[in-house]
């Protein structure tokens, strides 16, 4: 998986030789294996006279080594420098290539820079579920559950509507543990996020519910907030990605 570190040491990189630097598109839902190998070649075929070698180990490489279980693929080829280097991506890129004095690698770090270290919280008032993706893939999962919240009985009980931020149905005892809850979430998610080095932050959950929790969040990770969304709790990981 493509990470900051990779990308710095191909930065720092410096062959003496040429590489020649390829991207490939292998998304499965926009062609097939055989289509993309035919436009791998298609890139290729230019340097065939300048970089033979490199044009030979990238052909190898994808006809015998390359599994084809992601959606894009950068390869780095300096045959007279003994270097190679694949990196499988979780996001689709437009295929191009490169034969340059070092390795093209512009394209990985605007993946980094848009599709990299987004972390999401999803949110009720008892549960915490938290995500980091990186490159559209999920990288880590931590979940959090408070105090169980005792929702007012039919007749019973004097209410916590009204209260600033309460919510209607909700004794006042239960809409403590709702805000005592809420306040450890955003706790919880903060170190999470600081954690994992999060740059973005997407919060899921009822218009109420993700508002009162981005509250409740240090101003550093509000700032970085880039959305909001409905979804249910319990939603599986597909439903999550999208």
């Amino acid at each position: 998986m493509l990470s900051e570190q990779i990308l710095q040491d191909l930065i720092a990189f410096k062959p003496g030789a040429p590489v020649l630097s390829v991207y490939l598109n292998t998304d499965p839902t926009q062609r097939t294996t055989e289509e993309s190998k035919l436009i791998l070649r298609q890139l290729i075929k230019p340097f065939e006279d300048e970089a033979p070698e490199d044009v030979e180990a990238i052909l190898r490489f994808v006809e015998h080594r390359f599994d084809w279980s992601g959606r894009g693929l950068a390869l780095f080829s300096s045959v007279p420098a003994d270097f190679f280097r694949h990196i499988p991506l979780g996001l689709p890129v437009r295929s191009r290539a490169r034969l340059l004095n070092r390795p093209y690698v512009k394209p990985l770090a605007a993946l980094l820079e848009n599709f990299g270290h987004y972390g999401m919280a999803l949110i009720d008032q008892q549960n915490l579920r938290l995500f980091r993706f990186h490159l559209g893939e999920l990288a880590e999962e931590q979940k959090h559950s408070g105090e169980p919240v005792r929702h007012m009985k039919r007749g019973g009980g004097s209410q916590a509507a009204g209260r600033r931020g309460g919510v209607a149905g909700l004794t006042r005892s239960a809409e403590e543990t709702v805000e005592r809850n809420l306040r450890e979430a955003a706790r919880q998610a903060s170190r999470f996020f600081e954690r994992q080095a999060v740059r973005r932050v997407l919060i899921g959950g009822t218009e109420e519910n993700t508002q009162r929790f981005i509250e409740e969040l240090p101003k550093r990770w509000q700032s970085l907030i880039v959305g909001t969304f409905p979804i249910e709790m319990n939603a599986g990981h597909a439903q999550v990605l999208e």
